[in-house]
């Protein structure tokens, strides 16, 4: 027992080497900034007026200026900064309606992307993540039925020393009128072991193991004499 018990040291040590960067206690700093295209989205079948919108005549001997135009979806993107795991706002959603529920303004499976770029301030490294959404539904004047989905909710960039993953977590459709919604995301910054001490604990193991079997088969040898 005595002869190999060097071994479950040696082992822990190369290990240490593979995790030591997870170890690190250290706030991890980034930014972010957000783009979105195409920033505006029109309704593809527009909606009759909601006398809502003015109940009141148009007092002038003149003829009324023109209606309200198509119901409209402006996407808008953000930036900022952030430490270790934080929740952002990729997108800020503005909607534009002035139809009656009756006879709503119609989306029908209008794409748009997403694009989120990060920055790791360490390494001064950054990357971009791109997100496409799908737009589905109605919007009339006092609210809408909208749905968005997304051809994927998770991607992660690789940036210096640290993994980022980019969850999109949450979409609040615009409120009624000329509502406003968002998208909502939650970045997670995890450590990504240097290749230098996976390599060294790759070497390392294999050499550690042949050591101990030597010992071993002399054990034998040693008894007999």
């Amino acid at each position: 027992m005595r002869k190999s018990s060097w071994l479950a040291p040696c082992i822990a040590v190369a290990f240490a080497l593979v995790l030591a960067p997870a170890a690190h206690g250290e706030p991890i700093l980034w930014g972010f900034g957000t783009f979105v295209f195409p920033g505006t989205l029109k309704a593809d079948v527009a909606g009759s007026l909601d006398p809502a919108y003015n109940p009141f005549p148009w007092p002038g001997p003149y003829p009324p200026p023109p209606g309200p135009t198509t119901g409209t979806l402006a996407l808008g993107g953000s930036a900022g900064d952030g430490v270790n795991k934080t929740n952002i706002t990729v997108a800020s959603i503005y909607a534009s309606s002035s139809s009656a529920a009756a006879t709503p303004d119609v989306f029908t499976k209008q794409t748009f992307s997403v694009v989120v770029g990060i920055l790791d301030k360490d390494s001064n490294k950054s990357g971009l993540a791109t997100f496409v959404g799908t737009v589905d539904g109605e919007l009339w004047l006092s609210g809408n039925n909208l749905d968005f989905t997304f051809d994927k909710m998770k991607q992660t960039l690789h940036l210096g020393h640290y993994l980022y993953d980019i969850r999109l977590r949450e979409v609040a459709p615009p409120g009624a009128g000329y509502g406003v919604g968002a998208i909502t995301a939650e970045v997670k910054v995890r450590h990504n072991p240097e290749p230098s001490a996976v390599l060294l604990a790759a070497l390392g193991l294999p050499l550690l193991s042949a050591r101990y079997l030597r010992r071993k088969r002399r054990a034998p040898e040693r008894k007999e004499n």
